[in-house]
């Protein structure tokens, strides 16, 4: 019986000398740092509004045309969208005020959303047009009246 328990203990012996030899192993560990991280900037600009024509003396069945520059100086590329609203005394409330009768980017017909590169890309800027027109119809109650064009642009990341 003893020689059968020294046995069991020799086997047991080389087991765990076998079991601790096969899991020894190399291992390495290495830690990259310093890595940083920014968040962008989405940034739009408008260039000073020019007139195509003296828009101080409307006619009746006279357009237009305010011409605005906008630019992405953010340095994420961007799309916008363009709202107008038309607003003074010669908003009179009826079927022959003024109205925003076309929105242009770059020549072509507004179409939302537009989009801008980033600060540097291909396509960092465009010429927004819009047309006020006051109707035909408009009668002496408009004459010496004025208004006001609001164009707002808002921009989201794309």
């Amino acid at each position: 019986m003893k020689k059968i328990l020294m046995s069991l203990m020799t086997i047991a012996l080389v087991i765990g000398l076998v079991g601790a030899v096969t899991v020894a192993y190399f291992s390495d560990t290495e830690t990259s740092s310093g890595n940083t991280f920014t968040a962008g900037t989405l940034n739009i600009t408008l260039g000073t509004a020019t007139y195509s024509a003296n828009i101080l003396n409307m006619k009746p069945g006279d357009t237009e045309t305010v011409n605005l520059g906008i630019n992405s100086v953010g340095t994420l590329p961007l799309n916008y969208t363009i709202s107008t609203v038309l607003s003074g005394g010669i908003m009179l409330g009826g079927a022959n005020d003024p109205y925003v009768n076309a929105i242009r980017v770059d020549s072509l017909v507004y179409s939302a959303p537009e989009s801008l590169s980033k600060t540097g890309g291909t396509d960092p800027s465009d010429t927004v047009e819009v047309d006020i027109t006051l109707p035909s119809s408009a009668g002496n109650g408009y004459q010496g009246l004025s208004g006001n064009l609001t164009i707002t642009f808002s921009a989201v990341q794309q």
